[in-house]
């Protein structure tokens, strides 16, 4: 359990099964409550449960101050969608204070991206700076000449 717990550390939100979820829930709250503290017993207690200096530093750099408000419920969870391979029930624990990116599909992704870029015309008018010629008849009306104005064959 400790990797996972460095993970919620380092990730600050973490995706895995509802049992597992409540452990963590109790684990992250006892290390915050000891990491509360502050003192060197306590630091050494955080270290030997962690294992990790980076989730260490992370955690009385970044997390507790966040999170010195508050005195309990440092983490919050939360069911979600079963696991598409084997259909096993998920669960979603987060650290309080965590910012949830809204991230867009790939389809509103490619739309803005084509959006943002405009579609220039190619091919040899358009590289000699010109667009579809448009020709005035003797009547008055106007013609594209890109058009085939032959007669078809029948």
């Amino acid at each position: 359990m400790h990797s996972q717990l460095v993970d919620l550390i380092h990730h600050e939100r973490l995706q895995t099964t509802p049992k597992k979820v409540k452990l963590l829930k109790q684990s992250f709250d006892r290390i915050v409550n000891e990491a509360k503290k502050d003192n060197p017993a306590s630091r050494r207690n955080v270290m030997s449960v962690l294992r990790s200096e980076k989730a260490v530093e992370k955690l009385y750099g970044q997390l507790l101050p966040r999170l010195q408000d508050s005195n309990s419920g440092y983490a919050l969870s939360a069911r979600t969608l079963p696991r598409k391979g084997d259909g096993a029930d998920q669960a979603i624990i987060i650290v309080k204070g965590y910012e949830i990116k809204e991230r867009k599909s790939r389809l509103a992704q490619a739309l803005a991206k084509r959006d943002e870029t405009e579609k220039k015309p190619t091919g040899i008018r358009a590289r000699l700076g010109g667009g579809p010629k448009v020709i005035k008849a003797a009547d008055g009306t106007k013609k594209d000449s890109t058009k085939d104005t032959r007669r078809s064959s029948m």
